[in-house]
């Protein structure tokens, strides 16, 4: 699982939640970060912050057909953005970890 989220305080708590679930987790700050990353390995799931400065129609667009999308945000339409991307979940911030943990299960099972 790839997660790209610019602020560090919840870049190592989703870590450690996602961890403690049986995910393996590459952490990423940028969309530049998550594009290098997709050069290495194909994530079969990306937890991506819309929020991240520059490069998110990118990362999106590099994504391999098969990867599934949670977006996490404040936004108020993250719902329809959600669906205009096609994304399997989105996550409305600030939310719990279990709402975390209850949307990547829900697109992909602990291993």
């Amino acid at each position: 699982m790839l997660v790209v989220e610019d602020n560090a305080d919840l870049r190592e708590m989703y870590q450690e939640i996602l961890t403690m679930e049986g995910h393996t987790v590459r952490l990423c700050e940028t969309a530049a970060d998550g594009l290098a990353a997709l050069a290495a390995a194909r994530p079969d799931l990306v937890l991506l912050d819309l929020g991240i400065a520059g490069g998110v129609d990118e990362l999106l667009a590099a994504l391999p057909a098969e990867t599934r999308i949670i977006l996490a945000s404040g936004a108020r339409d993250l719902s329809e953005r959600a669906a205009a991307l096609g994304a399997a979940a989105h996550l409305q911030k600030p939310f719990l970890p279990e709402q975390l943990i209850a949307a990547v299960e829900k697109v992909v099972p602990a291993r």
